[in-house]
């Protein structure tokens, strides 16, 4: 099947070569340019499919796709070292303060464990 198209050339040269090209092999003009347009097509649709598949990848990578793949890395501290931080510093030792009042100064008298009463967690 053939469909009639019109192109302009920028090149006078090209046209040139393309038509001295037509004179050596006594083809026509439009069959040399049909058959370079046919000989180049597979290149142009790789290069076509390339583009799409570099655009999908792109807009996958830019919609976070790849993110779910990366190891998340936060700076958390895990909570068997968070509670026994709290058990150490506010729970365990309770401090018994008593305040000077001719002086105007807070002692520490000393440290009292802390122990639970109840047997629940929580």
């Amino acid at each position: 099947m053939t469909t009639r198209i019109t192109f302009n050339m920028t090149s006078d040269e090209t046209l040139r070569i393309v038509d001295e090209y037509c004179h050596t092999h006594k083809l026509s003009r439009s069959k040399v340019i049909d058959a370079l347009l046919s000989a180049t097509a597979p290149v142009l649709n790789d290069i076509n499919c390339y583009y799409q598949l570099a655009g999908k990848l792109q807009s996958r990578l830019l919609n976070g796709v790849y993110q779910r793949d990366l190891p998340h890395k936060r700076n958390v501290v895990s909570a068997e070292k968070y509670c026994l931080e709290i058990w150490e510093n506010k729970l365990f030792t309770k401090r018994i303060l008593e305040f000077d009042s001719s002086n105007g100064v807070l002692y520490a008298l000393k440290h009292k464990r802390h122990y639970r009463r109840d047997k629940m967690i929580g």
